[in-house]
């Protein structure tokens, strides 16, 4: 249930030169209690696109949304490919495609510039340097076997730097010591697989029978023994029911060594988590 990512060649990309969007407002910065949006329009008219960026905690890897009526799909989870630049390879990625207010879109998660993925639960990649961030100039995205299109950033390293010191604000507003939380031995590490903390028994009845699909993304703050302490919505679709199914099972199923400090020592943390709710 988790999101994931898998590498494919940048040749996958059709042979056709991409439609460039430039960008057309400034990059705003959104700062909330549980996320920090990073977000900025490309092009005009009904080719226009809203991208936002979304950080739930200080790293690498963020949100993606992409706004706009291209992103209207019959499909409740898309495929698409995307370049950003800086690796040797693009990045696929399923999406699930939706609302976000009166906008389609399309909701891509855990992706980073440098297309790094983790292999296993707990895998952390290579910090991405403010130099590599410089490189960044736009992505490129392609939906199936649709036209790509490039979004042009122009310089993104000022609003990157923004998003980055709003992330680490978020860790010290939720009452935890950033430097600790940077310095852990060990993070918060569930015990058993993620993905049978929650059954197809979860998926709420009124969403099943419509047809609905939808992703949450929850933050567990975690006492040093392990013990969940509560359950934040960081990010949801429009349908609070799958919100309330996650945290819901979690709370009864998951199990969780706690973080360990620089000293080995247990340690209040928190983890984030991802999931989705798909009809196969």
């Amino acid at each position: 249930m988790a999101f994931a990512l898998t590498a494919l060649p940048v040749a996958a990309f059709a042979e056709r030169a991409p439609e460039v969007l430039n960008r057309t407002t400034r990059w705003t910065l959104d700062e909330g209690l549980d996320a920090c949006q990073l977000y900025a329009r490309f092009g005009e008219g009904d080719a226009a696109v809203i991208a936002k960026l979304s950080r739930y905690e200080p790293g690498e890897a963020f949100d993606l949304a992409l706004l706009g009526k291209r992103m209207k799909s019959p499909e409740p989870v898309g495929e698409a490919k995307l370049d950003f630049g800086l690796a040797k390879t693009a990045q696929t990625s399923h999406p699930m495609n939706g609302h976000l207010g009166d906008y389609d879109a399309s909701f891509f998660g855990e992706m980073r510039l440098d297309g790094w993925h983790s292999s296993r639960f707990g895998e952390v990649g290579q910090p991405i340097t403010p130099e590599q961030e410089a490189q960044v100039t736009g992505v490129t995205i392609q939906f199936k076997s649709e036209r790509p299109f490039r979004l042009e950033f122009g310089k993104l390293a000022g609003p990157l730097a923004m998003l980055r010191r709003c992330a680490d604000g978020l860790v010290t507003a939720w009452g935890y010591d950033v430097q600790v939380q940077k310095k852990l031995q060990r993070r918060v590490t569930p015990k058993s697989s993620v993905s049978k903390w929650l059954t197809s028994a979860d998926y709420p009845t009124g969403s099943l029978r419509m047809g609905e699909s939808g992703f949450v993304k929850v933050r567990l703050d975690v006492d040093p023994a392990g013990a969940i302490t509560d359950c934040h919505v960081a990010q949801r679709t429009n349908q609070p029911e799958f919100a309330t199914a996650v945290c819901k099972a979690i709370l009864k199923r998951a199990a969780l060594d706690p973080a360990l400090d620089e000293h080995g020592q247990p340690v209040r943390s928190y983890l984030l988590l991802g999931f989705r709710f798909e009809i196969e």
